[in-house]
């Protein structure tokens, strides 16, 4: 019997004030600057990473639609979803995030 991986346990706390957000799971908590940018083909923002780790992206562009997301992170373009999507989804069906 082949058992289906779990997805991992995922939290998110996001401050309006600051534009921080915070995601964290098994391996750790991750911050982020969270900022829109400007785009015709729907909603984007940047997550920019507060503490970028040396040797990898310090930000990810996530595009948002009704029926697709989009991000730069590799478990995106590996698998085709991602938290960072998963993320920016929440916080827009939440209302904390401007249309």
């Amino acid at each position: 019997m082949n058992a289906t991986p779990k997805k991992p346990q995922r939290t998110l706390h996001y401050n309006r004030l600051s534009g921080i957000l915070h995601l964290a799971d098994r391996r750790g908590e991750v911050g982020y600057y969270l900022d829109r940018l400007e785009s015709d083909l729907g909603p984007a923002y940047r997550l920019t990473k507060i503490l970028a780790t040396p040797g990898e992206p310090d930000h990810y562009d996530v595009l948002i639609s009704s029926t697709y997301g989009s991000c730069e992170c590799k478990g995106h373009l590996y698998t085709g979803h991602c938290k960072h999507v998963d993320s920016v989804r929440v916080l827009r069906q939440r209302g904390d995030l401007a249309c």
